[in-house]
């Protein structure tokens, strides 16, 4: 017994950072750069975590919630988005959408999963007002940040301001449903079952708040983020791919969109403040189709 004792000690001694089939970390020296930018602890800067990304262990195909038969809340939380124009055959009042009001950035198959509008599709005074109405209501409850489990935000929910949830609604069908056809059309089996699920203002500020938002993946069909202030307001920002390996950003009034599957984040900012709207979309009545084109994409 004593003969093993010294043959242990002798080990731990000679290879102390390996014991127990793992390899341990000084504990004064953080396993990664630090963080220039303030913000949430241990965050890094999204550049920096490629690396890191790249060998995570993939996530099982089991833990995925991408419509409402897997997330049952959105059956009840999709009602606050729909208005009466939901079953409207009329295009009158709808934008007429062509290839040259976006770029495509991602090609997958037939199509593209990631796009961006080459031009503002809501005015500077839709976005001003969005995100007014967005602080006079943190200004009495606060900024949300617990909503999205592992990857919170710091947000305001839409249906807790009327005003811009009515904007969004006529938006939907005027503009936001025909933009999203266009785009994903080649992918979807009925582009007219397209149903915002949820919706929330996300506020970014370098300034001791939340400053940057992690890689992952939302729990949808696809995603949009609108941006609702001056790219000049602060330093940064964006929308960072990792299938592209750099961020999208775009100017106050722009949309980005994408299949929600892919792994994404908001790209830290270093100064000043970013808001945005963000929205998740799901496809109404296609619970498995939903969950085939979300195992497709998730991994490119």
């Amino acid at each position: 017994m004593a003969t093993v004792l010294l043959v242990l000690l002798a080990l731990v001694i000679i290879f102390p950072q390996h014991v127990g089939g793992f390899t341990a970390r000084n504990s004064q020296t953080p396993p990664y750069p630090r963080h220039q930018c303030r913000g949430p602890k241990t965050a890094l800067p999204l550049s920096e975590r490629i690396s890191v990304i790249q060998h995570a262990p993939r996530r099982s195909k089991l833990s995925l919630r991408v419509s409402e038969l897997h997330i049952p809340g959105y059956r009840e939380t999709k009602k606050h988005f729909l208005s009466d124009e939901i079953d409207t055959k009329g295009h009158s009042q709808q934008l007429a959408i062509t290839h040259a009001d976006y770029s495509s950035l991602l090609p997958y198959r037939d199509g593209h999963l990631i796009h961006k509008t080459n031009g503002a599709l809501f005015t500077d005074e839709e976005c001003r007002g969005m995100v007014e109405e967005a602080e006079n209501v943190a200004s009495q409850m606060g900024w949300t940040t617990t909503r999205h489990g592992n990857y919170p935000t710091t947000d305001i929910p839409i249906v807790e301001l009327p005003n811009t949830l009515n904007l969004l609604r006529s938006s939907l069908q005027s503009r936001l449903y025909p933009l999203l056809r266009h785009q994903f059309s080649t992918y979807l089996p009925d582009p007219t079952k397209l149903r915002v699920a949820d919706g929330f203002i996300v506020k970014y500020d370098a300034d001791g708040g939340q400053s940057e938002l992690r890689p992952h993946r939302d729990g949808s069909v696809l995603s949009f983020n609108i941006a609702l202030n001056d790219s000049t307001d602060y330093e940064g920002g964006g929308t960072w791919f990792h299938s592209l390996g750099e961020s999208v950003r775009i100017e106050k009034g722009e949309v980005v969109s994408h299949a929600s599957g892919i792994l994404h984040g908001g790209h830290g900012i270093t100064s000043g403040r970013r808001y945005i709207m963000v929205c998740f979309v799901i496809l109404e009545g296609y619970d498995t189709w939903s969950m085939r084109f979300y195992n497709d994409v998730r991994d490119l």
